[in-house]
Formats: structure tokens, C-alpha cells, sequence
């Protein structure tokens, strides 16, 4: 086989391979209307605050979400259900508690006590997460 004959071969393999579904596509497969989208991926990847609608469908309060749906989400209640039944992580919807947990970030707990870190400390050239009273050196 000679480097055209690769080339092509590449190409076709590219062409024929399936390009991997966007998050934002995903959504709207599961009927969320496309004005939703870049809200409800920026609670899930970077943890911001949505808006009210959201907020109470995020909580699991799906008559608040009813009362303040704009005519393009008052039918689509159960496509945010399945969305996130099946796309995302359980820890970051179903109630005030979770939501509330999600939009505070990730916890680190310290490699001591397992209570929430308040900084990293290096430790035989790695880094540790630590909590103040753990931190006998002091280091921040």
C-alpha cells in the first residue's frame, strides 16, 4: 500500500467513525428546549446557579417548576427527569440538599481526618489535602 492509498484510507476511517455525541446534544435528544441548554450545562459543569425554573426542577420540586415553566418547558417536565435519571450524577439533583451540595463544589476531604480541607500541603513530592488542625507544619 503506498502513502496515497493511506491517505485515503484515513479519510474513510474518519468519515465512517461515529463522532461522539455533544453534552448539549444529548439534551436535546431527551426534548429539552434548546433555550435551556447552556444553563443546565453550566450548573453541571461548572456549578453555577441556574435560573428559578431550573432551580426547582434541580430540587425535585416539580410543582414549583410547573408554576414558573415558559410555555416551552410547561410540557417538558418529564424530559428533565429523564435527562438527568440518565445523564447525569445523582448527587447533583433530587432536592435542596443535593443541589445545594452540588453548587458549593467538589469537597477534598483531609488525608488525616476526612473532614473538609482547607488547603494542599506537599508531602514526598506529592500534594496532600489538608485541614488546619491536621496541618501540624503550617503550611499553606
Amino acid at each position: 500500500m503506498n502513502a496515497l492509498d493511506q491517505q485515503l484510507l484515513d479519510v474513510a476511517f474518519r468519515a465512517l467513525r461515529p463522532r461522539r455525541e455533544t453534552r448539549q446534544e444529548r439534551m436535546l435528544s431527551y426534548g429539552i428546549p434548546p433555550h435551556m441548554l447552556d444553563g443546565l450545562e453550566r450548573y453541571l459543569v461548572q456549578r453555577i446557579k441556574p435560573g428559578s425554573f431550573l432551580q426547582a426542577v434541580l430540587r425535585g420540586d416539580l410543582v414549583m417548576a410547573a408554576q414558573l415553566a415558559d410555555p416551552a418547558n410547561a410540557d417538558r417536565l418529564q424530559s428533565y427527569v429523564d435527562y438527568l435519571t440518565a445523564e447525569c450524577p445523582e448527587e447533583c439533583w433530587g432536592s435542596p440538599e443535593a443541589m445545594r451540595h452540588w453548587l458549593a463544589g467538589p469537597d477534598y476531604p483531609c488525608y488525616a481526618c476526612g473532614r473538609e480541607s482547607t488547603h494542599e500541603i506537599r508531602h514526598r513530592g506529592d500534594w496532600l489535602d489538608a485541614c488546619d488542625a491536621c496541618d501540624v507544619r503550617g503550611e499553606r
